[in-house]
């Protein structure tokens, strides 16, 4: 598979859990107790999200266009600033795991910076990816996901979000 549709296709996992957050959000005001749902899904976003889908981006596309180009390590540069969202989205998965008064805030703040984070990714890899990338190069990183995704057992991650949709829907 081309390396920015296996991204695309993971974000579109990413968003179902996202879409299962926001539905933890009405269940906690309502009074409901749901720890080990919630815990679910923070696993989900750390194990598969974050080890799994940003650690290729990060340590495998990211590395092709700084090799390709220097100018892609700048502070201004688009890579720049997913770098920085997958910094922030650690932070706020950090702080959603305090059920408290302001969770309904910070799963706000999480889901608007991933919906705005994927869209811009889904929008620009394509493009840079096609710009930047000779055909071998592209090969030989779609058989870089493929060992990462093994590696890392990524598809066994989504069982997660099959287990809480059971619970939530």
């Amino acid at each position: 598979m081309h390396p920015a549709e296996q991204l695309k296709k993971e974000h579109q996992n990413i968003l179902r859990g996202v879409k299962l957050l926001n539905v933890t959000v009405e269940h906690v005001e309502d009074g409901s107790k749901l720890q080990n749902e919630i815990s679910l899904l923070i696993d989900f976003f750390r194990s598969y999200a974050d080890q799994g889908h940003h650690a290729k981006e990060e340590e495998i596309f990211f590395e092709y266009l700084y090799k390709k180009d220097e100018s892609f390590k700048g502070e201004f540069s688009p890579i720049a600033t997913f770098r920085d969202d997958h910094i922030r989205g650690r932070k706020i998965i950090s702080r959603i795991e305090r059920v408290d008064e302001d969770y309904p805030f910070r799963v706000n703040d999480y889901s608007m910076m991933l919906n705005r984070h994927i869209e811009m990714e889904d929008e620009l890899f394509p493009m840079i990816i096609e710009d930047n990338l000779s055909e071998v190069e592209i090969q030989a990183m779609s058989e870089e996901f493929a060992t990462a995704d093994a590696k890392r057992d990524l598809a066994s991650k989504l069982s997660i979000l099959d287990k809480v949709e059971v619970f939530l829907i």
